[in-house]
């Protein structure tokens, strides 16, 4: 859309110049051809007469004709004739006429640039107005996506986090691979939802609370025993649920809110975390 209205405006634009060229040579005089025809109208020759005798350009000559005028130099018979024979003073005479009736104005010179903009501009601007348009749908759907990515992104993680979970409390020899794969995926979700104010902050707290790679041996500093995995791992299950809960808040969260948006309610009625008891855990979520 925005091509074609581009394409329109220079194809205006051309014809423009183009009359603009030509204009000169069809119309020397708009003001000055105008008050001809308004005094040698009809209605008006009279009364053109009229205001030469006035003025002391000319008397009437009823022996040639009712319309007759005789100046110092010549009789002119009709109106046509003294304009062409002495444009001057008919110039002179007429423009005092016209210049009687407050209605009628004489067309200023006409600006072949004021022309031009009158047209050209509002095509500009609609052009513009369709861009900006575009280009907003465009972010907007963009913005759409990246929540919907970020959203999925931490779905999937927590599956396969809480499916490595159970199967560490088992077996602390479990592949965590496929977790760590899909917290990778969800910290470059977040990433591509972070931005300015708000919102940076809300990416950190998911960030923070993310261990790449999701490996619980390295996250626990050693490999406890079966006991102790099993309270790692219920912590661990309510660390998962607040990635997700921090992710939510992240998604919902302007870079600069006029008013703020109540955040989703955290998993379990309180503020999500991870085990205070982990070293290096990287602390709970937010």
């Amino acid at each position: 859309m925005g091509r074609r209205r581009g394409g329109l405006a220079a194809l205006v634009l051309w014809a423009l110049l183009c009359l603009g060229a030509a204009a000169p040579a069809l119309n020397d005089d708009p003001a000055g051809d105008m008050k001809a025809v308004y005094c040698l109208s009809r209605p008006h020759r009279a009364e053109l007469i009229d205001a030469a005798v006035v003025l002391k350009a000319g008397a009437r000559d009823t022996a040639t004709g009712a319309e007759a005028l005789k100046t110092r130099d010549k009789v002119y018979a009709t109106p046509e004739l003294w304009r062409e024979g002495d444009s001057a003073a008919f110039d002179r005479v007429c423009s005092a006429l016209v210049a009687t009736v407050p209605q009628l104005t004489a067309p200023g010179g006409s600006s072949p640039l004021a022309d031009m903009a009158a047209v050209v501009l509002p095509l500009l601007l609609g052009a513009a107005l369709t861009i900006a348009g575009q280009r907003a749908d465009a972010a907007l759907a963009r913005r759409a996506q990246d929540r919907d990515e970020a959203r999925g992104a931490a779905a999937r993680f927590q599956r396969a986090a809480r499916d490595y979970v159970d199967a560490w409390v088992d077996d602390e020899t479990a592949p965590s691979a496929q977790a760590s794969e899909a917290a990778l995926d969800l910290l470059a979700a977040v990433a591509r939802l972070g931005g300015g104010g708000a919102r940076r902050t809300a990416a950190a707290r998911v960030t923070a609370a993310l261990p790449v790679p999701y490996d619980l041996n390295v996250i626990h500093d050693g490999e406890p025993g079966h006991e102790r995995r099993r309270t790692l791992g219920a912590g661990e299950l309510a660390r998962l649920a607040g990635i997700v809960h921090a992710t939510e808040v992240l998604i919902r969260t302007r870079a600069f809110p006029l008013i703020r948006a109540a955040d989703p309610a955290p998993p379990g009625g309180g503020a999500a975390g991870g085990p205070a008891t982990a070293p290096g855990t990287g602390g709970g979520a937010a």
